[in-house]
């Protein structure tokens, strides 16, 4: 046995001294006699301890022992800090369950009973020798210190209902500073005992074991260290007797402050020599024991001792994955320690058997502790993945199987048994334990897959939700079909937990997964959810529970009705007014229950996250639509509430910064930028004061606002206006910065105007940045990628002849900038293509050199750096096809060939961003469009079959749409082919047949039927807002207007001509304008030369033109030109054109409508 005790010994004094180790002090220094260590002063914790958790204590412990040592007289500072750590109150101070004046009075009584023990303790500790009653009275004071902190947890779990629920949480400064405090004045009682002198070894015993177990009741990272240091020595002295030796309970006790450690604990991965967790520790003690007990019975692990261990295991473990960031090296010591955990529970199982066999019927409390490792293990196994371990095939459902079968086979052993020991306390843990495994393995699924992020797709979200839902059914029918003393039913952390994954499904990273899966859902999630909880609430009214509902289970509905933002499918069955209704209504239930007392939050600041949701569910909606003001009177009216419901409560709750930051984007993106210093004074009535991120908020829709709303509303000088208030306010008294991210979307929403100078403005903006950066050092004025992306990006959108050549020069400064280590990211693909795009809206000569010379640089950049991602994508060979599709080289559009084959190498060779799509092949097309070679019809022809038969393959991409269609047929329409207007003809009925089959990217428009020059194309192409309507028609009547003399081909272009005319008049989509009927006109006066001959066909034309109110002075010049007859009938003062109002107001009421 002393072999024994002394190899432990070594062993604990291995594990417990490398603490002591880091600064030199031995751990007999704990002991020593002559050191007056009369109890640790919890001052020295204090500093490190209040407000965080990730604090190593060793230094504080060192400087507590040097302070013992060398300055016991400045005790009197502890009061001080003593007070000022009362003026806390417990760490969830929010706690709207608890007011926090109970809270304080507990404190101040608990203090009171502290200061009475540690003065009788103090009186104690002067006695300079010990008689019986001295030892006898300073046994009985440690048997009083070990109530004392035995007493406070449940005392305090008590009080407030998320410490009841939330042990792991880590501990309060309070609970921190008075339990070590109190362990410490027990401490120095055994010191001193243990430094008298004929002090009986039994006594001494005792002491030992009364320390251990004060220290395993304090909530504080080194409890654990406290306990095995006392069992070392205690083992050291006593090691070698039989009868007083260190038995198995005091290993148990050891475990125990191991498990109290655990939230105070924190992983520091970046030391080399990283002090091992209370796990860790907890796992090499049972090692010792199990390698032992080999040739020592008396210290082979029993079932209790392998459950403290595994407890260790898994509260260490549930600190890290609630601590951490999940990254490999971490993810490797969670699967290391949930191995070492389900190894021990294999291992109690065993001994389990074992105990059934040998030992008969079991006590409620190993029933307990049996239940509880159960329970522990489904919550390690539902956190840490161990899938790739072949060794353990366990999950959470096979566990939860497992333990339902052991409590139902053994119901009646546990009723019994609690029946005979009285102690209700264990079956309400034992309650407790079961309700965890079961909420565990509820949200298992989750869990681990949000280590990883979120589920790989909607359809394993959903696989998810069924397992949990049966989970959560079998949990209810156990309750009534077993043992409802034993099984409870869902409580409302269950239907909390079930909530949480069913709204997890409407996450909106899922959303582009989504084709049918949600719409053929029986019933929607947010639905599903929202019956959840209404099922919740009537059980909790039956139960008359007095503990109010989680206002958590609130906000996981209103996240998730807020969600379906994101989803076509469902905002396709349902209305947004009906959702923002129903939301709105539970925000108004929320305020009402909680002012009733039927629901509480765990933290105010909870509150606040339900109303982001509300309000970032209409930012996703508020972007320049219809219903933007009904949107902002929406988030006003919600925002009065939250007001209200602010003053309710006495100011405990309010909205946040991000509260101001979304409602500021909802009316700058409606455009109701008046409104900004309104939303601002209501913030700082609420006493906060704005910041960069809420004028960046009020500014960053206006960077992306479409050109023309950004030139209506002038929102690039809203822009520069709030951009120049904060510049001011920085230069005031630095309350606010014009960060790096303002002036990117000040020069965004520049480049997105029509204002003049805008080369000049853009980089006038930056060089103050660079400037204000070079001067100040700030990281916050730190020109990005970013920021230079969007200078390039407003550069390529200026017709400014400057533009390109200041782009070029900004490009090559990135690149030396990055080269330098100047900026941390140089130029990326998207901003060579920026560059490409101001090339294609220069008139450089030489412009199809400078973007072939840009491709080649591009390329290798790539290739000096090994970035793949440098390499150009089909967008940047669709800009350089542009460019050659607008150079007057002759070569060009060979040139783009061979460009267009380098795509499609590049895109064989595995670079699927090189994949050709509909854009890149409609730049091949116009590059033969303006080729006007004689072989372009053929060649065009030959490109739109390929696009046809790729798109019936599979590719979406390639679908041709009625763009490509108009650019093929504006090309026939400029070519000399005799046939061409029955070639253009045919195109459009394909195009027709295809958009009435039900492709709606195929409808015609009211471009495809005009006829006239190239300048009033591209005015068409202005007025419909998109280049992609610029042929179509208009080519059909080009065609025909352009048509050979020969009769043939003239007698054709008349026929389809007339089939124009027929479709103006009888397809509602297509919708004329004037420049529709004037290039009719026009095209009736070239196919047919007599004026008497096409006089019914003009005259048709110009009365459908009145009929439509489309008649203007262009088709009024162009009937003078076309038939001058018709046109001498009309009034004289209308022929001059000094009386335009003499036409009757139903001929031209449409001329001046915008048609989109």
């Amino acid at each position: 046995m002393l072999s024994l005790a002394r190899r432990s010994t070594s062993v604990f004094r291995t594990i417990g001294a490398r603490n002591l180790a880091i600064h030199n002090i031995s751990p007999d220094i704990l002991f020593e006699n002559g050191i007056r260590c009369n109890y640790f002063l919890p001052s020295t914790i204090y500093a490190h301890d209040i407000g965080r958790r990730n604090f190593s204590d060793q230094s504080a412990f060192a400087k507590l022992i040097e302070s013992n040592r060398k300055a016991l007289d400045e005790i009197s500072n502890e009061s001080e800090v003593t007070a000022a750590v009362l003026s806390t109150i417990d760490s969830k101070q929010t706690d709207s369950t608890v007011d926090n004046n109970s809270y304080e009075q507990w404190h101040m009584i608990k203090q009171q009973e502290l200061q009475n023990l540690s003065d009788e303790t103090d009186q104690l500790l002067t006695t300079a020798s010990l008689n019986n009653n001295e030892i006898d009275s300073i046994l009985g004071l440690m048997i009083r210190w070990k109530e004392f902190t035995t007493q406070l947890t449940p005392e305090m779990y008590s009080m407030s209902p998320f410490r009841r629920k939330n042990h792991q949480y880590p501990p309060s400064e309070f609970m921190t500073s008075i339990t070590f405090e109190a362990a410490a004045k027990c401490q120095s009682l055994l010191t001193h005992l243990l430094a008298g002198n004929n002090v009986p070894p039994t006594a001494q015993v005792q002491a030992y074991k009364l320390c251990m177990e004060t220290w395993s009741q304090v909530h504080h990272s080194s409890c654990g260290d406290r306990a095995e240091d006392i069992l070392e020595a205690y083992g050291e002295r006593f090691g070698g007797d039989m009868d007083l030796a260190p038995t198995l309970d005091c290993y148990k006790v050891a475990l125990q402050a191991y498990n109290r450690s655990c939230s105070s604990y924190f992983v520091q991965s970046s030391d080399e020599e990283r002090i091992p967790s209370p796990g860790e520790k907890a796992c090499e003690v049972l090692n010792l024991l199990s390698s032992v007990s080999a040739w020592d019975l008396y210290l082979k692990p029993d079932v209790e001792l392998y459950s403290h261990a595994i407890n260790a295991m898994r509260n260490t473990l549930l600190d890290w994955k609630g601590r951490t960031r999940d990254n490999v090296l971490e993810r490797e010591k969670y699967e290391e320690l949930a191995t070492r955990a389900l190894l021990a529970f294999k291992d109690m199982e065993i001994c389990f058997d074992e105990m059934k066999h040998t030992t008969g019927e079991l006590s409620v409390n190993e029933w307990n502790i049996i239940i509880r490792a159960y329970a522990d293990v489904i919550a390690v196994v539902s956190r840490v993945s161990l899938q790739e371990h072949k060794d353990f095939d366990q999950t959470s459902d096979n566990l939860l199987c497992k333990l339902e079968d052991l409590v139902s086979n053994n119901s009646k052993s546990i009723a019994s048994a609690a029946a005979i020991d009285g102690n209700s306390i264990c079956m309400k843990n034992i309650r407790h334990h079961i309700e965890e495994a079961y909420k565990n393995a509820i949200t298992s699924g989750m869990n681990l897959n949000k280590s990883r992020g979120h589920f790989n797709d909607l359809t394993a979200a959903l696989d998810h939700v069924a397992n949990s839902e049966k989970i959560f059914l079998q949990m209810k029918e156990r309750h009534e079909v077993s043992s409802p003393f034993l099984f409870p039913e869902p409580t409302q952390d269950h239907y909390g937990a079930l909530i949480k994954c069913v709204v997890e499904c409407l996450h909106g990273g899922y959303s582009s997964s989504d084709t049918t899966v949600m719409s053929n859902l029986n019933e929607l999630p947010h639905n599903k959810a929202t019956r959840l909880l209404i099922e919740l609430e009537k059980s909790h009214a039956k139960s008359f529970n007095d503990e109010p509902i989680d206002g958590s289970i609130y906000y996981k509905v209103v996240w998730g009705k807020c969600q379906v933002i994101f989803w076509k499918s469902i905002m396709q069955q349902e209305k947004f007014s009906e959702i923002a209704d129903s939301v709105e209504d539970m925000i108004g239930q929320i305020e009402d229950k909680y002012n009733r007392g039927l629901l509480s939050f765990s933290s105010y600041s909870d509150v606040p996250k339900i109303y982001n949701s509300v309000f970032r569910f209409y930012s996703k909606r508020s972007r320049f639509t219809a219903m933007g003001p009904r949107l902002e009177s929406r988030a006003l009216d919600l925002l009065d509430q939250l007001e209200r419901f602010h003053k309710s409560t006495g100011g405990k709750i309010k909205p946040d910064e991000v509260t101001f930051q979304l409602i500021l984007k909802i009316f700058s993106d409606n455009g109701s930028f008046d409104a900004v210093e309104t939303i601002l004074s209501r913030m700082k009535a609420f006493g906060l004061e704005p910041n960069e991120n809420h004028y960046h908020a009020a500014m960053r829709p206006q960077s992306r606002a479409d050109p023309i709303r950004n030139n209506e509303n002038d929102t690039h000088l809203n822009a520069q206006s709030i951009l120049q208030q904060v510049k001011e306010k920085y230069a005031k008294d630095g309350s606010a910065k014009p960060t790096t991210r303002m002036y990117t979307s000040c020069i965004s929403a520049i480049g997105g105007s029509s204002e003049n100078n805008k080369v000049d403005k853009i980089l006038k903006l930056s060089e103050e940045l660079k400037d204000l950066y070079v001067r100040s050092g700030d990281d916050a004025f730190k020109p990005d990628a970013v920021f230079y992306g969007a200078i390039l990006d407003a550069l390529s959108k200026t017709n400014d002849p400057a533009a390109l050549d200041n782009a070029l020069r900004i490009l090559d400064e990135i690149e030396t900038n990055h080269s330098n280590g100047v900026i941390d990211a140089g130029p990326n693909r998207v901003m060579y293509t920026s560059v490409l795009h101001a090339i294609a809206k220069s008139s450089k000569s030489n412009g199809a050199n400078i973007a072939e010379d840009l491709i080649h640089r591009m390329v290798k950049r790539s290739k000096d750096l090994k970035e793949d991602s440098l390499l150009p994508d089909k967008v940047a060979y669709g800009a350089l096809l542009q460019v050659l599709a607008t150079s007057e080289q002759r070569d060009s559009v060979d040139r783009a060939e061979r460009w267009f084959k380098e795509l499609e190498t590049q895109y064989m060779n595995g670079d699927e961003s090189a994949k050709p799509d509909k854009r890149t092949y409609t730049c091949l097309i116009n590059c033969w469009a303006k080729s006007n070679r004689p072989e372009s019809p053929d060649r065009v022809a030959k490109i739109l079959k390929r696009m046809e038969a790729e798109y019936e393959d599979g590719n979406l991409e390639s679908k041709p749409d009625a763009h490509v269609y108009g650019s093929f047929m504006k090309l026939l329409s400029y070519s000399k082919a005799d046939d061409k207007a029955i070639r253009v003809w045919r195109l459009y009925q394909r195009m027709r047949s295809k958009y009435e089959s039900g492709d709606i990217e195929m409808k015609p428009n009211n471009i495809i039927v005009s006829s006239g020059n190239f300048h009033h194309l591209i005015l068409c192409a202005f007025i419909s807002r998109s280049l992609c309507n610029v042929p179509q028609m208009t080519s059909i009547i080009l065609a025909c207007g352009h048509t050979n003399r020969n009769r043939t081909a003239r007698a054709n272009s008349l026929n389809v001509l007339v089939e124009c005319l027929s479709e103006i008049k009888n397809k509602g989509y297509i919708t004329p304008t004037p420049i529709t009927f004037r290039t009719l006109l026009d095209a009736v006066k070239h196919i047919v030369p007599e004026d008497e001959k096409r006089q019914p066909l003009s005259s048709s034309i110009f009365q459908l033109c009145c009929r439509e109110g489309q008649l203007d002075r262009s088709v009024l010049e162009a009937l003078e030109k076309t038939q001058p007859d018709l046109y001498a009938k009309l009034p004289k003062a209308v022929q001059s054109g000094s009386n335009v109002d003499g036409i009757p107001s139903k001929w031209t009421r449409n001329v001046h409508k915008r048609r989109v």
